[in-house]
């Protein structure tokens, strides 16, 4: 039998995460989750898509998580997220599995693991709202 959060879209798991994480609780867990991705830019895009969910509530939550977020990326020496890239269309390398096909992604759109990070495994202790 399926868990709940198998069965969700990425677009409501990320809703789920904005209404019950403060922004820099969510910052930090997607600084610290950055090595998780193969390529950097689907992290930014789901970046983008977090700093763009909060900003439809509180501009000052969006503007909380993109610095806080920036700022735990600077602490890891990695490279701040591209706010402003728009999203590129990329062509299949030859030999590379069909979107939606790589065992490492999830059915439900490409999240590892097929949870928003932080939202379903992580403790509440001082994360939530």
């Amino acid at each position: 039998m399926p868990r709940v959060e198998e069965l969700l879209t990425v677009e409501v798991k990320l809703s789920v995460a904005i209404q019950t994480q403060r922004p820099a609780c969510l910052a930090r867990v997607f600084a610290a989750l950055v090595g998780q991705f193969y390529e950097r830019g689907p992290f930014d895009s789901l970046a983008r898509r977090v700093y763009d969910l909060y900003g439809e509530g509180d501009p000052e939550d969006a503007w909380q998580f993109r610095r806080r977020l920036d700022e735990r990326l600077a602490a890891r020496n990695c490279d701040p997220v591209s706010w402003d890239a728009a999203p590129r269309p990329r062509s299949p390398r030859p030999g590379s599995p069909r979107p939606g096909s790589c065992p490492v992604t999830s059915p439900s759109g490409g999240v590892p693991g097929g949870c928003v990070p932080g939202v379903w495994k992580e403790r509440r202790g001082g994360c939530g709202r």
